[in-house]
């Protein structure tokens, strides 16, 4: 019984043949299937950089140094060479300094010459851009006019614990009075007492003794 087509007969197994191609007798030479190269990558060096010259190349730019380097002291005998980008006030504050910390430990890391004293310098200029709260000013400058009027009753030889009393019991709605220790420092510098060979002038009369200095115009 022959099968569909007038091909094998069905119900007949029938071997799979492999055919492999005939191995060539021609050797296949270099010429006729030449090799595809891999372009080559671009090393940087510094070995003939036509655009840096004599000077030091940038730390952080090496052979992509523009411009004119200069050197940037960052403390505990550390020094770096940067470009004018890299050397600029905007770079070395960008992010309160951790860009060119993170840039210049990285390089230095990459290089095995990370020392303590680098370590250090990275750390003070990190510390050096953070924010400070406003230093609190001393009694003298916080109190001008109420320091005019102390200087004036120890000019007229008011003594020290009056002085002090009619000070601290003085309105000063929500601010503090200065402190005795305060007090004690104007008396001490007697600023009104001029100079030798200055011209002495005539010092106001003191304020009457129920007068307020917190509050009293001067």
């Amino acid at each position: 019984m022959s099968g569909v087509g007038g091909g094998v007969p069905l119900g007949v197994r029938t071997g799979c043949r492999l055919f492999l191609a005939t191995p060539s007798p021609h050797l296949v030479t270099p010429t006729q299937h030449p090799l595809r190269e891999t372009p080559r990558m671009h090393l940087p060096t510094l070995y003939k950089a036509r655009n840096i010259g004599k000077q030091n190349p940038c730390a952080i730019c090496l052979d992509r140094t523009r411009g004119r380097t200069q050197r940037v002291t960052l403390g505990y005998g550390v020094e770096v060479w940067l470009c004018p980008g890299h050397a600029s006030v905007e770079f070395l504050t960008r992010r309160s300094g951790r860009d060119l910390v993170v840039t210049l430990s990285g390089v230095w890391h990459a290089n095995g010459c990370m020392t303590a004293a680098r370590h250090r310098a990275l750390d003070a200029h990190l510390a050096s851009l953070v924010a400070r709260p406003p230093r609190s000013r001393p009694g003298s400058y916080a109190w001008p006019r109420v320091r005019l009027r102390c200087e004036r009753w120890f000019a007229s030889g008011v003594p020290l614990s009056r002085v002090a009393a009619r000070v601290q019991d003085a309105a000063y709605a929500d601010a503090e009075p200065p402190s005795l220790r305060t007090i004690q420092r104007w008396r001490s510098q007697r600023r009104w007492v001029p100079p030798p060979g200055a011209v002495v002038t005539t010092v106001p009369p003191p304020a009457p003794p129920g007068s307020r200095p917190g509050t009293a115009r001067a």
